[in-house]
Formats: structure tokens, C-alpha cells, sequence
């Protein structure tokens, strides 16, 4: 569960209800992701889909992916 994974912040728009998306693309951008009026509600409302998704895939035997790290310089300099 304490796994560090990218996340994505998106501003919602006023058309489709304003607020903010945090969302885990490596893991399912509409899976896992959470909304709220703040970045904060979404960063809350996001760990606690995490937390329940995490749970219902260990009991299911789902394998979870490690966090993918990030290339910071592709000649392995």
C-alpha cells in the first residue's frame, strides 16, 4: 500500500463540474483515480480507491506492478 506511484493532477472544468482529478496512469487512469474540490480532497479520495482497489486484487490474487521509475538520462550515464 505505501508504494510511491505517479501522479497525475488534472483540473476538472466548470462544464463537467469543476474541482480537481488525481489519477494513477500506470495503473488505470479511470481505475484509480480520485476527485475532489481541492487537490488535496483528490489526493485523499485517490489513496483511499488505492487502498480499496490494493486490497481487492491481493484477495483476488491480482499482481500489483511495481512503480515504474522514471528514465532520467537513457544513456545509463
Amino acid at each position: 500500500m505505501g508504494l510511491e506511484y505517479h501522479i497525475k493532477i488534472e483540473k476538472i472544468s466548470e462544464d463537467e463540474g469543476g474541482g480537481w482529478m488525481a489519477s494513477i496512469p500506470q495503473l488505470g487512469k479511470w481505475a484509480f483515480c480520485g476527485d475532489g474540490k481541492t487537490v488535496k480532497e483528490a489526493l485523499q479520495c485517490l489513496e483511499h480507491v488505492k487502498k480499496n482497489l490494493f486490497e481487492d486484487y491481493l484477495k483476488e490474487g491480482v499482481e500489483i506492478p511495481e512503480p515504474e521509475r522514471e528514465i532520467l538520462n537513457r544513456e545509463g550515464l
